[in-house]
């Protein structure tokens, strides 16, 4: 493999609202089912009940994210197209990510 993990590209979305709802009008418009929501970060060790796509252990934490789930029974990949986000987003080259400055929710 070249190059760093996950790319040479970073994107900020400075519209998360917007986001979301052109996605998951997208998806529903395609006939699938969308869910989005923060992850549930759990103790392994302590956690009992049942775990979901929006479940993950405390040791990422720090990545506070957020999941998108299209449940998907067809047996191959789907593809989705949103359009033209850059009313909504900014794309740059991943090493200048260092270069931005931003509090954490």
């Amino acid at each position: 493999m070249n190059g760093p993990p996950f790319g040479d590209t970073g994107i900020i979305i400075y519209d998360p609202g917007e986001f979301i709802f052109r996605t998951e009008k997208e998806v529903n418009k395609n006939g699938f089912q969308f869910q989005c929501s923060p992850i549930n970060y759990y103790s392994p060790e302590i956690y009992e009940g049942e775990l979901s796509p929006f479940h993950k252990s405390k040791i990422y934490k720090d990545q506070n994210e957020v999941r998108f789930w299209i449940p998907n029974r067809t047996g191959y990949d789907k593809k989705f197209t949103i359009g033209d986000i850059s009313d909504i987003a900014y794309i740059f080259p991943k090493n200048l990510m260092s270069d931005f400055e931003y509090e954490p929710l």
